[in-house]
């Protein structure tokens, strides 16, 4: 039983145990997409925000940049993502979702809603709201740097 595990008090290692649980729920709602959590965050973001470049997205999602690039590169073969060069510098690339990469996003999204219905139901509604408060809070209270860069809720360019 967790509660008698020696690091049961400790947040840093209970928040991991829930991230690797509620990541393995994520994966197992969408596995028959071979989708998985980081993806669908690429395709999320790339719809609400067009012709956004990878150096920015890999800050959004705080990922490193090489991370980014392979995670382009994977939806791009699935043929979810594009890239296209930025008319104002013949060198900056954009990246888009593609209409197969929206497809995908709106399968996901029916799935992804069922994953945080369960983690709701867990929760409870009242539980929920407290716990995103307080992950935000946490998340704001260390330096930028550590956090990729960005707040939770703030929209690109304007952290």
């Amino acid at each position: 039983m967790l509660s008698t595990h020696p690091l049961a008090g400790d947040l840093g290692y209970l928040l991991r145990r829930v991230q690797i649980a509620v990541f393995q729920d994520f994966r197992d709602s969408t596995a028959e997409l071979r989708l998985r959590p980081a993806e669908y965050s690429v395709l999320l973001v790339l719809k609400q925000y067009p012709a956004m470049r990878q150096n920015r997205l890999a800050q959004m999602l705080a990922i490193k940049p090489a991370n980014c690039a392979v995670l382009i590169d994977k939806l791009e073969k699935r043929g979810c993502v594009k890239r296209e060069k930025l008319p104002v510098s013949g060198r900056a690339i954009a990246l888009g979702i593609t209409q197969a990469g929206e497809a995908l996003l709106q399968q996901a999204n029916r799935k992804v809603e069922k994953h945080r219905r369960r983690l709701r139901k867990r929760l409870g509604a009242d539980g929920e709201q407290q716990l995103l408060r307080l992950l935000n809070r946490l998340l704001r209270s260390f330096r930028p740097g550590r956090t990729g860069g960005i707040s939770l809720g703030a929209r690109p360019g304007r952290e």
